[in-house]
């Protein structure tokens, strides 16, 4: 009966000690990392034989999201570019690391928009355009909001809001949007040079394009089909998909799922960059856009350049096998 009774008092006790070591070490690892990534942002404060400081995929992984956002926070406007900079691209890492805890992705997608709305760093805006609608909270979607009203205001509507609108799903902007629109085809704002030739280089940075994209990623029907007419109108196929192929894809509704996978069994090519070399396939360019906008794509997404006709051929299958697309909103 005694071994029974000092067995049971053992087993809890061992049990505490190796929590307690478990937090011990826990605790110590997210102190050593919380230094290094200080260290690490710190060092872009030098312009000159900046020391070779880096984080690795590993430690971000490892570590607790929570501890590097706190750890994050004052550099997010700091006064130093550069500093702002790998600091907004770290936070992306930790939310790419987190697919699924809402409330770390919620949370870097709010800084972000924050910090693309006090313009301390534009690039901040571009980040969130690799997020997707659950990860915008309300105090984003207010931030969004307010950006949209004064720049309606000010009559200098950002296209980079314009899209954040879109892949939020702020349905309540449609009204909004709607007013932004534009004639496309008989546009000529902007400063390009022999309008009525490069009509569309004016137009696919103009507010009333963006917000079109916009309607059409929420899903208004005319405005999809009015997109991929635009598209169609742009008479250099080399342009159109340099230029236009990455619109599309934020769209990401069928229609334009439909519209990638005729680029993706294209074999033209682009124009060579250098002498002596093929240009790059109008299928890789839609490969690397389709594999963001699909569930369960068969191959992850990488530099255009960087897939083999393996995986091309993969993907050509795969598509052609699907019935209907489960597409990443």
């Amino acid at each position: 009966m005694k071994t029974k009774n000092i067995t049971k008092c053992i087993i809890p006790m061992l049990s505490s000690i190796f929590i307690f070591t478990i937090t011990i070490i826990a605790n110590g690892n997210n102190i050593e990392i919380s230094k290094q990534i200080k260290d690490y942002i710190e060092s872009y404060r030098i312009s000159e034989k900046r020391p070779e400081i880096k984080i690795t995929n590993e430690q971000l992984k490892e570590a607790d999201p929570n501890k590097i956002l706190e750890v994050l926070l004052p550099y997010e406007n700091d006064s130093e570019e550069f500093v702002r900079r790998v600091t907004h691209r770290t936070l992306v890492r930790i939310a790419n690391f987190h697919p699924d805890n809402k409330k770390v992705r919620q949370e870097v997608v709010m800084r972000l928009t924050e910090s693309g709305f006090n313009k301390t760093d534009n690039e901040a805006t571009g980040l969130l355009m690799e997020f997707n609608s659950r990860d915008f909270n309300q105090q984003s979607k207010y931030l969004i909001r307010k950006a949209l009203d004064e720049a309606k205001i000010q009559k200098d509507t950002s296209p980079s809001f314009i899209r954040l609108c879109g892949i939020a799903d702020m349905k309540e902007e449609l009204p909004l949007l709607k007013e932004l629109l534009i004639d496309e085809k008989n546009y000529e704002g902007g400063i390009g040079i022999n309008k009525s030739k490069l009509n569309w280089i004016n137009w696919i940075s103009s507010t009333g394009w963006n917000a079109r994209l916009a309607r059409s990623r929420m899903g208004v029907k005319e405005d999809i089909i009015k997109c991929l007419e635009l598209a169609e109108s742009i008479e250099d196929p080399d342009e159109r998909v340099l230029r236009i192929l990455p619109a599309i894809g934020y769209i990401r509704q069928p229609e334009a799922i439909e519209y990638l996978k005729k680029y993706l069994e294209s074999n033209k090519r682009l124009p060579s960059e250098t002498p002596n070399t093929k240009g790059s396939l109008y299928a890789l360019r839609a490969l690397h856009i389709l594999a963001a906008c699909l569930k369960n794509f068969p191959v992850e997404q990488k530099e255009s350049r960087g897939y083999t006709q393996e995986e091309l051929d993969l993907c050509r299958k795969w598509m052609s096998e699907q019935k209907e697309w489960q597409i990443i909103r």
